[in-house]
């Protein structure tokens, strides 16, 4: 146990006044303050846990830079936005023509549209995600693409499937957005 906190001190000195034989005298003595027993430990599992967060926050920060500033490692992630989740005969279509697939990454999209899917990912989940991409992976092959898998496919949101509210609107999604502005 440690009395030589800066500070939470343990012990310190307390004036204690007492009457004897009529007279006031005033003592010093040490006193011991048990509440900063307790405030230096939470102290301790508060710094703690800040210095975790701080390396987890780190490590993230790391993570997603390296993410998305290498076009390669971009691409992996919006291929995985760009699949259904069951395998069907679009599921392959990424494999066909990577140049295309690059050029919707890098210039298309770019860092800040890799970015903003994956922060979209993050609060509005994969289903949303996937949608958004799709429709501007539809918008891109109709203006920009040249390949022959770059046909437009109907995108049929389930909803019983995906277990979305009752509320859920087709017609508020982005790809019903996209189809109104053509």
């Amino acid at each position: 146990m440690s009395f030589t906190s800066s500070y939470f001190p343990l012990v310190t000195f307390c004036d204690m006044e007492r009457q004897i034989l009529g007279k006031m005298e005033i003592n010093t003595l040490q006193c011991v303050l048990m509440l900063n027993f307790i405030n230096e430990k939470i102290f301790i599992m508060i710094w703690y846990w800040i210095f975790l967060l701080f390396f987890i926050s780190l490590a993230d920060f790391i993570i997603t830079f390296v993410q998305y500033v290498l076009p390669q490692c971009r691409e992996i992630s919006i291929k995985f936005y760009l699949q259904e989740g069951e395998l069907d005969e679009w599921s392959c279509f990424l494999l066909k023509d990577k140049r295309l697939l690059r050029i919707y990454v890098v210039e298309f999209l770019g860092l800040d549209g890799a970015l903003l899917l994956r922060f979209l990912d993050n609060h509005a989940g994969i289903i949303v995600t996937r949608i958004i991409t799709n429709g501007l992976w539809q918008y891109f092959c109709r203006f920009y693409g040249d390949s022959s898998f770059c046909t437009s496919r109907e995108i049929v949101v389930n909803v019983e499937k995906f277990e979305i509210a009752d509320s859920y609107s087709l017609s508020l999604s982005p790809i019903a957005s996209l189809s109104r502005m053509n």
